[in-house]
């Protein structure tokens, strides 16, 4: 799987993820930085993105980690980094 089939099936789920939520259309681009950026994107959110993002990809990915968050926790990531992070995962 490509680094773009995995950002546009990611972004498909961000969208799902973010309507059922009750949250209006936006735009997402793979600089956008979801934590922070998009309405109600919060670590809860992260989560359920990160699971319906496994079941859209047919893997399990992120673990233990929040995908959308740098290693030492202290930055939210735009999402060209999450695609790399989730590349490294399942390549």
């Amino acid at each position: 799987m490509t680094r773009n089939e995995i950002f546009t099936e990611l972004k498909n789920v961000i969208y799902k993820v973010q309507i059922l939520s009750g949250e209006k259309h936006f735009n997402i681009d793979e600089k956008i930085i979801p934590i922070g950026n998009l309405p109600g994107f919060d670590s809860l959110r992260a989560v359920e993105t990160t699971i319906e993002l496994g079941a859209a990809l047919g893997c399990e990915i992120g673990g233990d980690i929040n995908l959308f968050v740098s290693e030492d926790g202290k930055r939210a990531l735009q999402l060209y980094e999450v695609v790399d992070r989730i590349y490294e995962q399942i390549k």
